[in-house]
């Protein structure tokens, strides 16, 4: 299973950490970043997928499933951090909002939001 070394993943990622970080500016990006690059590799185990990149072959609502996931696995992972439950929903509304709504506009996910 290939967790780092994608492009379109370091994309995704940083995206995701910038977004997260506005929210919540006592975590550095890089923590968030960390927190969502676990979240893929639970992800990827759970959706049986080898690597970020199998994902750009599958349709929108896999994708759309396959990001959720990461969501609820960060989700944990925040709350293992001691972040408040506020904080934590707000964070996952704002990145709903940023990446999962955009999948429908993608042909693959090969961009970044």
């Amino acid at each position: 299973m290939m967790v780092t070394g994608s492009a379109t993943q370091e994309k995704w990622l940083g995206k995701m950490g910038e977004i997260a970080h506005g929210i919540s500016t006592e975590i550095d990006v890089i923590v968030f970043k960390g927190i969502f690059r676990l979240a893929i590799a639970e992800a990827l185990l759970e959706h049986r997928m080898e690597a970020w990149e199998s994902l750009e072959r599958k349709d929108t609502e896999t994708r759309r499933r396959f990001m959720e996931s990461v969501l609820n696995h960060a989700s944990g992972r925040l709350a293992g951090l001691g972040s408040e439950k506020t904080t934590i929903a707000a964070i996952d509304r704002a990145l709903h909002d940023k990446i999962l709504d955009h999948l429908k506009y993608l042909g693959s996910t090969s961009r970044a939001p």
